[in-house]
């Protein structure tokens, strides 16, 4: 059993605990029953993207508003 999970470790190569989590394949070799927990479902590019850029432009007005609390108008 020890052979198979470092050959396992050797293919996968990292992560292991999430696959172990999620993969039913792996669950079942292993004799770890069904998935018990929702493995999070990975977000696409496109909206981590529009995510990122949403909130670097809350970010960037803000830092504008602090910018004209500072200015010193004679």
């Amino acid at each position: 059993m020890k052979l198979l999970y470092e050959l396992t470790l050797d293919v996968l190569r990292g992560n292991m605990n999430a696959h172990l989590e999620c993969n039913p394949v792996l669950r079942d070799v292993f004799d770890l029953g069904p998935v018990i927990s929702q493995c999070s479902v990975k977000m696409s590019k496109l909206q981590r993207v529009a995510m990122q850029n949403a909130a670097s432009k809350k970010r960037n007005q803000q830092r504008q508003k602090q910018r004209y609390k500072r200015m010193v108008i004679d």
